[in-house]
């Protein structure tokens, strides 16, 4: 490590701030991706940078850390990185800490990113060989995660094409309520103070996404989640769904249900053709209750014994792809802070990396 230096980030970087980029020059697809405070929002023709590039959150409780391999834009609420020194940008964006961002300006009432304060944040600096070797190591679980989320998207694609395949043969419409059966008493909210005693490695559910681990299992097995309240309604007025399998804790903000007479899987794909949006009540927090997700009429084909197996097919795969991309990401966090430290040397990650892959 005799070529790795002691330095701060205001040493060897400056923060670029991003520009406004009107509603008019967005784009539904193009050559130059538009980053915010959050991360990826659209896209554009024109770019503040070829790439690569890192770019940082500057305003809002959640300001990421995010990479660009290629041309971007970056709106006001963020920043993008310029080296002042020699630098791989993707080692850059392992090398700057989420944490370390949300930790800037966290008791403000809207919390931002100095400039200052992240200049003064310390930085272990390994000469640029070693930089791109680091970046290459974590870079290819990122990358297989990135191919996985692909895969991911065209499989839920085949099993809506399968669906409405069989839907153009015949269909009829049966309410929800005859199709599934609602465990929501099994439910438990849990306040965030109490998650945090009981930290685990159980996840635990809300009405759209996983909120974090816990010590201790309410269900264990392949179920689906319905938002009840809050995110409950996507674009298209299809409903906020999750499918979930293994030991889960579910808060009282999505409603649990099994397939009845047909399986949870094809339960899911049917649930996503349907439109719930005249079901939702609620001016300012949207809600779709059991008694109303109860009558929804939801469209099934009346043949439905070789849909079954397909379906079961590719959710089956998805389970694969998902679970391996939860290997990798708990491979890469683990070796992170090794590689970025010098605790752990690339050649030695490598061999981890070639078990996982």
């Amino acid at each position: 490590m005799s070529d790795w230096t002691k330095s701060t980030w205001g040493a060897v970087v400056e923060l670029q701030y991003g520009r406004a980029l009107g509603a008019s020059e967005r784009l539904a697809a193009g050559p130059t991706r538009v980053y915010g405070t959050n991360g990826p929002i659209g896209w554009t023709s024109t770019s503040q940078s070829d790439g690569p590039g890192v770019i940082i959150g500057r305003k809002g409780a959640y300001r990421g850390v995010h990479y660009s391999p290629g041309p971007f834009w970056v709106i006001d609420t963020a920043y993008y990185v310029t080296p002042r020194v020699p630098m791989d940008m993707r080692w850059a964006s392992y090398a700057i800490r989420p944490d370390d961002i949300a930790a800037i300006g966290s008791g403000s009432a809207i919390p931002s990113t100095s400039r200052e304060d992240f200049y003064a944040l310390p930085v272990l600096l390994p000469g640029l060989d070693e930089q791109r070797a680091i970046a290459d190591v974590l870079g290819a679980l990122d990358d297989k995660i990135a191919a996985n989320d692909a895969i991911l998207g065209t499989q839920s694609a085949l099993a809506d094409a399968c669906f409405m395949q069989a839907l153009a043969l015949g269909g009829d419409r049966v309410a929800l309520g005859e199709l599934a059966e609602f465990l929501n008493r099994r439910r438990v909210p849990l306040s965030s103070r109490e998650r945090e005693a009981r930290i685990g490695a159980v996840p635990y559910y809300g009405a759209a996404s996983r909120l974090g681990f816990v010590d201790e299992a309410l269900f264990d097995e392949p179920l689906l989640l319905v938002g009840e309240d809050g995110t409950v309604v996507r674009d298209g007025g299809s409903p906020v769904t999750q499918y979930i399998w293994g030991p889960a804790w579910v808060n009282n903000h999505a409603h649990v249900l099994r397939g009845r007479g047909i399986s949870t899987e094809l339960l899911w794909v049917a649930l996503r053709q349907s439109n719930v949006a005249h079901l939702v009540t609620g001016a300012v927090q949207p809600k779709l209750s059991m008694g109303n997700l109860r009558t929804l009429e939801v469209l099934l084909p009346s043949s439905r014994g070789e849909l079954e197996r397909r379906v079961q097919a590719f959710v089956g795969y998805e389970r694969a792809l998902v679970e391996e991309s939860s290997r990798l990401a708990s491979t890469r966090t683990g070796l992170l802070p090794l590689l970025l430290s010098g605790k752990v040397r690339v050649r030695d990650a490598e061999k981890k990396v070639e078990e996982v892959l």
